[in-house]
């Protein structure tokens, strides 16, 4: 990474945005993101399936 990137990364942030339709990829997606490193993050998730609870994730957020 270059250091302007590098720099750019660590004052403004970086926003992890994804979308699933499947209950058990929901877990993974919270995991893979609290071992992410930047000081300034955001997780973005659409949920596409209207089955999927929300509230059991709410803790997690």
């Amino acid at each position: 990474m270059s250091r302007r990137l590098e720099h750019l990364v660590k004052k403004q942030g970086v926003s992890i945005i994804t979308c699933t339709n499947r209950r058990s990829y929901m877990t993974p997606l919270f995991l893979n993101y609290s071992r992410q490193l930047h000081s300034t993050k955001e997780l973005i998730i659409v949920v596409n399936n209207d089955q999927i609870p929300l509230e059991p994730y709410k803790p997690l957020i």
